[in-house]
């Protein structure tokens, strides 16, 4: 099955824009909801971008699981256009969620980006205790713990993950459970703007979950940004995250005291403080400068001043529709963002949306961006035994290589045939050295701060940054070259063309370079990698002569030459040829 597509070098995800679908809507649980067919494909990778196997995803009574490398897909499962929700969850991570709304079938893509949990910090039960970070304290009473699953007061060591998420990093926007869709104490949906975020999980000494004792609180506070702190209300609301909805649900209300938020909460999931708006729906396509729908474009809109808004990448189609803040100023970020999300926003182009108050579709926004690769992939997949794969995957890496030097000699001996015609052969011997680099965003350093009283760990930073890793490759090659060539004498020069018909005979791949760890291995001891010996190749060259004696000329060769065989073996997962372009110069003796 041939497929024709146009990709650009980033991962995949569909759009999600924040809120819901008009001025004030009730939650109704989707019988006012229309349906469309869909299908999703989505990848489940932890936060230093290497994939989750056995994540468990769960969407509309559907459940499946990703696969070794992170992949999972749901076929011809019903979307609806007003609220979707889909949530992802394994053991040791934060579970996440992604919400999404559909106005048309579609093919969705999804990533989901899964935080481990952290347990640095432990109390008594009996005792209660405060646990902090930079941003958030958290005060527990005494005997205020239950087994999660069926409420039996738990006495013991308490462990807990605290995590918290900055409004105003990019990491946030893919490590967010939903879309920032909220529903108040009215049952009326609406869109969110944080303060900040925090999770946290409580763990009994043998692994199971607890939470807090039905009449108990815990005092939490949450410092604010200097960038909100002028414009903080001295009261705003209080959410909690609903995993069962995939809303943020109103749970109360925070105070403001001295740049800090404080509320007391019941239970734990995330939480967050903000303020909510109607909504109305906004939609459009991003294309390039040529008409064509681009993918893998990131979408940001958000109120004009906050950074938290709706998020996500664009559908196959170009298309993306969600819902934004109704009679606020809005405005949108389109971008791309290196090979993963939490890299720095390439050539980002700014649109003023102004303030909406009615369902709106802008149309086509062109976004020419030098940071765009565009390019068709034609083809088919298939297995060993030359079957079709029609259900498969294709995945690019954002690698490149390039030549650093090569050099090398040649013997050749020959015979003139007709006037300026004539062939020879010989033995050739070269020495190519090759660069490559690959870069990603990932996770390159974790802190972990400690109480320099009692020794214990009270904070757990995850630093994320460009990951660059580089090798070099040696090639050595011995090959013997069929030339058949024309000449013509002009002067003390002599022009001509030649065409090489050669037969390389030994190949040696050596150098170093590094695996997804970062472990230098040498590429000698990859036999699986590179082959012995290639077979036929072809050249063509032009070649200028110049005349020094009656017998000795100064000849310059510039070439093309091409492997006819992959140099990589018949297992490896990369296919390589060889092509190289340079320029011959020596001594050509007539006798």
């Amino acid at each position: 099955m041939n497929t024709k597509y146009y990709i650009i070098l980033m991962s995949l995800l569909c759009l999600v824009v924040i809120g819901c679908q008009n001025d004030i809507i009730h939650f109704q649980n989707d019988e006012s909801a229309t349906s469309f067919n869909s299908e999703i494909f989505g990848t489940v990778v932890a936060l230093d971008q290497n994939p989750v196997e056995g994540a468990k995803i769960f969407f509309a009574g559907n459940v499946t699981y990703s696969d070794k490398n992170g992949l999972y897909v749901f076929k011809n499962v019903k979307a609806k256009n007003i609220h979707n929700h889909m949530t992802i969850s394994k053991d040791g991570y934060i579970a996440a969620c992604k919400t999404f709304r559909v106005q048309k079938e579609s093919r969705l893509r999804f990533k989901s980006v899964l935080t481990p949990m952290v347990f640095a910090h432990r109390i008594s039960s009996s005792a209660g205790g405060i646990v902090k970070n930079n941003q958030v304290t958290l005060s527990f009473e005494p005997h205020s713990f239950v087994f999660d699953q069926d409420k039996s007061v738990y006495n013991g060591d308490v462990s807990i993950a605290l995590n918290y998420l900055d409004p105003l990093e990019l990491q946030t926007l893919e490590t967010m459970p939903g879309d920032m869709s909220s529903i108040n104490t009215s049952k009326e949906l609406g869109s969110l703007t944080s303060f900040g975020m925090v999770h946290v999980e409580l763990q009994a000494s043998d692994g199971r979950k607890l939470q807090i004792k039905e009449g108990k609180y815990v005092d939490v506070s949450m410092a604010l940004k200097d960038t909100h702190a002028s414009a903080a209300r001295s009261e705003v609301a209080l959410w909690h995250f609903d995993y069962t909805t995939g809303l943020w649900s109103e749970a109360g209300t925070a105070v403001k005291e001295n740049n800090q938020y404080k509320a007391k909460v019941p239970h734990f999931s995330w939480w967050t403080y903000g303020a909510s708006y109607p909504s109305v729906t906004l939609s459009g396509r991003i294309v390039d400068k040529d008409g064509d729908p681009l993918t893998n474009i990131h979408v940001h809109v958000h109120p004009v001043g906050e950074y938290i808004g709706g998020y996500g990448i664009v559908n196959l189609d170009g298309t993306f529709s969600g819902a934004v803040p109704k009679n606020v100023p809005l405005e949108m970020t389109i971008h791309t963002w290196g090979i993963h999300c939490f890299a720095k926003p390439d050539n980002p182009k700014v649109i003023p949306i102004g303030t909406l108050s009615f369902k709106t579709d802008v149309g086509d926004i062109v976004f020419d961006s030098p940071a765009l690769k565009k390019f068709r992939v034609k083809g088919s997949f298939s297995v060993c035994d030359g079957s079709k794969i029609t259900d498969g995957w294709l995945n690019f890496y954002n690698e490149f290589h390039q030549p650093w030097y090569s050099w090398g000699f040649y013997s050749h001996v020959g015979t003139y045939l007709y006037k300026g015609l004539y062939a020879g052969l010989g033995i050739d011997y070269s020495h190519s050295k090759e660069l490559f680099i690959s870069k990603s965003e990932s996770l390159t350093k974790m802190i972990i701060n400690f109480d320099p009283n009692t020794g214990k760990a009270i904070d757990t930073t995850f630093v994320n940054g460009t990951l660059i890793q580089k090798g070099e490759i040696n090639y050595k090659s011995i090959d013997i070259p069929l030339v058949l060539g024309f000449q013509k004498s002009i002067h003390k020069w002599n022009l001509g063309l030649e065409c090489t018909d050669g037969l390389n005979i030994v190949l040696e791949a050596t150098g170093k370079t590094f695996n997804q760890h970062l472990i230098v291995s040498r590429i000698e001891s990859e036999k699986d990698m590179y082959k012995e010996k290639l077979g036929w190749s072809g050249k063509i060259n032009a070649s200028a002569a110049y005349q020094i004696s009656h017998t000795t000329h100064i000849i310059v060769k510039p070439y093309y030459l091409w492997q006819m065989n992959p140099i990589s073996t018949q297992n490896a997962l990369i296919k390589t040829q060889w092509r190289a372009t340079g320029v011959d110069i020596g001594l050509r003796k007539d006798f």
